[in-house]
């Protein structure tokens, strides 16, 4: 079964949810609708929450590049890999310019 549901990023380090990646955004795992819940459940509880209950990678928006904030992000998602019915997916190289500097 193909995903129809994320979690990806942004340069900004905000985790956002949908049911289509956006060019531009990084990958944080993806599942079926039937799953968006516990997808949902298992990153906000390793994101960091900002003021306004955005959720956010710690480390990317202070990082001073491109390099830097895939670095943070690459480290935050190896971190919170989890076990379980709901497999992390991210590729290598990302799809859009962070990382590429």
């Amino acid at each position: 079964m193909m995903p129809d549901f994320f979690a990806y990023c942004w340069r900004t380090g905000l985790i956002e949810f949908g049911s289509v990646l956006p060019d531009g955004a990084l990958e944080i795992t993806s599942a079926s609708q039937h799953d968006r819940v516990t997808v949902i459940d298992r990153v906000a509880v390793r994101a960091r929450h900002g003021w306004d209950n955005s959720l956010l990678v710690p480390g990317v928006p202070e990082a001073t590049s491109d390099a830097e904030a895939f670095a943070a992000f690459q480290k935050w998602r190896s971190w919170g890999d989890v076990s379980g019915r709901i497999e992390w997916q991210v590729s290598d190289t990302p799809n859009c310019g962070v990382g590429n500097t």
